[in-house]
């Protein structure tokens, strides 16, 4: 009877010791995609804007598509990874390439 409450005991506590080291950070996996026009001339206050997210591996899916008018910025959470970001205004395509880190903020600037 014994070695079954010491076998008990010694789960118990191993199972707790393992779950005191994890943090809640561990189990975040994606990141922020901020997408602004501060700088930008040709993206008008009345501007339709198209966002195209694709995986750098496989770029004829996408896998996230967002419009906004205007310069207005963008935040959008991803996995993390590599991606290929594709906006169109107007006649204009721009192609950017990026990465998502786990837990932090891309920011482009276009």
């Amino acid at each position: 009877m014994n070695r079954i409450l010491y076998k008990l005991a010694f789960m118990i506590c191993f199972t707790v010791s393992c779950w005191s080291c994890v943090n809640d950070g561990d189990f975040i996996q994606e990141g922020i995609l901020r997408v602004s026009f501060k700088n930008s001339t040709i993206v008008g206050s009345q501007t339709d804007v198209l966002i195209e997210i694709m995986d750098v591996a496989n770029r004829e899916y996408v896998i996230l598509e967002e419009s906004s008018i205007g310069s207005r910025p963008i935040e959008i959470n991803l996995n993390t990874g590599n991606y290929l970001l594709r906006i169109t205004y107007g006649n204009e395509v721009l192609l950017k390439g990026f990465q998502i880190r786990k837990g932090k903020t891309t920011e482009i600037n276009c």
